[in-house]
């Protein structure tokens, strides 16, 4: 099974190889890679990418959601300016005119809707549009369905991203291989964003926003090597749900 991160631009990753379990700074638990407690990094903060992104992502997870598990603390720490982690029930207000719903509901609508008649070439750090924040669920499918019916979500229009594969290797029953974690979820808004709002021609997309599969991409990569050590395909570990056609969200 071939690289599937191998044609972006991803900065090296390679110095994670060697990370032993530090203490925390923040709050001095033992951690390995990060902290999903703060959503800082254990290693050396300066050899993390830090991105612009062309919109506020508000992250609402599940309070029963493990955040080791999470992708969410790695948006957090890529685009801390961005991005924001709110825990369910408590979530902020929304002015239904500037904020879009990122889920796969019925009602949702493709991202070209929203964008549909905005002139090419807009600069994805100055955009016209009316929209500044997206939110996105961090649950499982059915603890999605619960929280998209918050007061304080049920009236915000809902997108849809074009369909894309996940790449996570944590598997549920409940959730289609389109299903993607949380991470993914925001790359991909953000590539299809650009795509949308720029003349393909002129201005083809540029890997500006593949860094936020930076840690995403090392774990993947460590989940191939573990698996193959104990003799295994990773294609075969990644298709072993296919007839159920089950991936996580996270």
């Amino acid at each position: 099974m071939e690289n599937p991160f191998s044609s972006l631009k991803i900065d090296d990753s390679s110095f994670l190889h060697d990370q032993e379990r530090q203490y925390c700074q923040c709050c001095g638990k033992s951690r390995m890679y990060l902290c999903y407690t703060c959503n800082v990094p254990v290693h050396d903060s300066l050899k993390t990418p830090k991105l612009k992104l062309p919109y506020q992502f508000d992250i609402i997870k599940h309070p029963r959601e493990y955040m080791g598990k999470s992708t969410s603390p790695q948006a957090v720490i890529l685009a801390p300016e961005e991005c924001t982690l709110h825990t369910y029930p408590k979530i902020p207000l929304y002015d239904s005119n500037k904020t879009l719903l990122l889920y796969p509901g019925q009602e949702a609508k493709p991202l070209s809707f929203f964008f549909i008649d905005k002139a090419k070439n807009i600069d994805p750090d100055n955009n016209d549009s009316s929209f500044n924040r997206v939110v996105v669920i961090d649950a499982t499918w059915r603890q999605a369905q619960s929280i998209v019916k918050h007061k304080a979500l049920n009236e915000l229009p809902v997108v849809k991203l074009s369909e894309h594969r996940t790449n996570y290797w944590r598997f549920h029953k409940d959730n289609p291989s389109t299903c993607l974690s949380t991470i993914e979820a925001i790359y991909y808004f953000c590539v299809e964003h650009f795509q949308l709002t720029h003349d393909p021609l002129n201005t083809p997309y540029d890997g500006r926003y593949d860094n936020l599969l930076f840690y995403f991409s090392f774990f993947h990569q460590q989940m191939r090597e573990l698996v193959q050590t104990k003799g295994k395909s990773f294609q075969a570990f990644m298709a072993r749900e296919f007839m159920s056609d089950a991936f996580i969200t996270k």
